[in-house]
């Protein structure tokens, strides 16, 4: 007999991808704690834990903070809790540091980065890495990658003053 797994996504959309591809039911943070509309709270909490022997949270960088401190306070022990995230895709980076969740899981020693990109271009790959060199977007971990297997152009990159600028730029293709 396996173990009872819980499935965490962000969004319905990657919520459904993720149980595409394991078979298994995965739930956006709202409905995995049980949010109640009528309440406005959830019925999942300290007193009402989740219940699940294990826990796995994809796409991990589009949770805000404080949505993943708090599920992640919902875990009895964090030797079962799976994290996936892409922090160079992070939408929450300031004031926000992996490097602080590393910490408070305590996960010294279990913590993996995958170093190729099989999503993207090697052109796009070095793209994407110029930009955020310097910046506090992403770790700098993160960004030495094994360069991609797909070749492709490189990536035009336009800067405008304003959205007609912009929608020229897409038009035109310059």
């Amino acid at each position: 007999m396996g173990k009872k797994v819980l499935l965490a996504s962000p969004t319905g959309r990657a919520a459904q991808r993720l149980a595409e591809m394991t078979g298994q039911e995965a739930k956006t943070l709202h409905r995995l704690l049980e949010f109640d509309p009528k309440e406005m709270g959830f019925k999942r909490h300290g007193d009402n834990p989740l219940q699940g022997e294990a826990i796995v949270i994809d796409e991990a960088q589009d949770f805000s903070p404080v949505a993943l401190r708090f599920l992640l306070n919902l875990v009895p022990n964090f030797n079962n809790i799976y994290i996936t995230a892409d922090a160079s895709q992070s939408i929450y980076q300031r004031g926000f540091s992996w490097k602080q969740i590393h910490t408070d899981l305590k996960v010294t020693g279990r913590t993996l980065i995958l170093k190729q990109n099989y999503r993207n271009t090697q052109q796009i790959a070095i793209a994407c890495t110029d930009i955020l060199l310097g910046t506090e977007a992403g770790d700098p971990e993160c960004l030495q990658q094994i360069p991609s297997l797909h070749i492709g152009d490189p990536p035009l990159l336009c800067l405008s003053n304003n959205q007609d600028e912009e929608l020229g730029a897409i038009v035109t293709g310059k």
